[in-house]
């Protein structure tokens, strides 16, 4: 009975924050769609899905990186005018 009771406060505390990481990734509905399919490989699935994210991420930072120094080119090309 006790390992009833454990087995589902351990999923239900895992289930909370792997719905926070897919809140913070910005999408929650799949989160929702892995749980109802009971996909056995869920730990697998948000580790790929973080990963996935996290390059987007640094790819868009990188981006706005690279467009620093042309925006300063910009403003000091229209100083100069």
């Amino acid at each position: 009975m006790s390992l009833i009771v454990i087995h589902y406060a351990l999923r239900t505390f895992i289930q909370k924050k792997i719905r926070i990481i897919y809140k913070t990734i910005g999408k929650p509905l799949k989160f929702q769609k892995e749980i109802k399919e009971g996909n056995s490989n869920l730990m697998k699935t948000v580790e790929r899905d973080v990963a996935d994210w996290a390059l987007n991420k640094n790819k868009k930072l990188e981006n706005c990186e690279n467009l620093k120094p042309i925006e300063g080119n910009l403003w000091a090309t229209f100083r100069m005018n």
